[in-house]
């Protein structure tokens, strides 16, 4: 609380950047793939009965969660950066919060992706392991940046939580 003015704990910044980064991933990748197979199940028996097609259906559903994401993602970002004690400058905050939302929205992508192939029992496995390569290769190599292979750059850098 309150100490992240305090240069000799980069570390614990880092760590604490990257809690940030954790809860918006597995929160948000979570939530559709709870949710998303009981409604494949719904927009199955309304497009047999031709009510409208696949198109509408899913840009009202992308359409519909980005707001109450980006307003729930940004009241917790608002408290975090508030009580962690970073410095009021409105560049780093916008940062912050922009990190945080895009983060949101790729895992919310994620989280469809992975509740429209699996159902919610499968989906709850599928979707942390699927989410796991992604945080290992986002913190591998903060102190040892130098010695990573070549070879090992590009995975490192397709990580979104990096």
């Amino acid at each position: 609380f309150n100490r992240a003015n305090d240069g000799e704990m980069f570390f614990d910044h880092m760590k604490f950047c990257m809690g940030i980064i954790l809860f918006h991933a597995y929160t948000h990748v979570m939530v559709p793939v709870l949710t998303f197979p009981y409604e494949v199940k719904l927009l199955a028996k309304e497009h047999f009965n031709q009510w409208y097609s696949l198109k509408p259906y899913y840009l009202a559903l992308t359409l519909s969660r980005v707001p109450s994401l980006v307003i729930f993602s940004l009241l917790f970002l608002v408290i975090v950066y508030t009580m962690s004690g970073l410095p009021h400058d409105l560049d780093r905050f916008a940062v912050f919060c922009a990190v945080g939302i895009i983060t949101s929205l790729i895992a919310e992508g994620m989280g469809l992706a992975i509740g429209s192939v699996f159902n919610v029992t499968n989906g709850c496995a599928v979707g942390p392991m699927t989410l796991a390569p992604f945080l290992g290769f986002a913190i591998y190599g903060f102190d040892f940046a130098r010695t990573i292979p070549l070879w090992l750059w590009p995975m490192l850098k397709a990580s979104f939580m990096r």
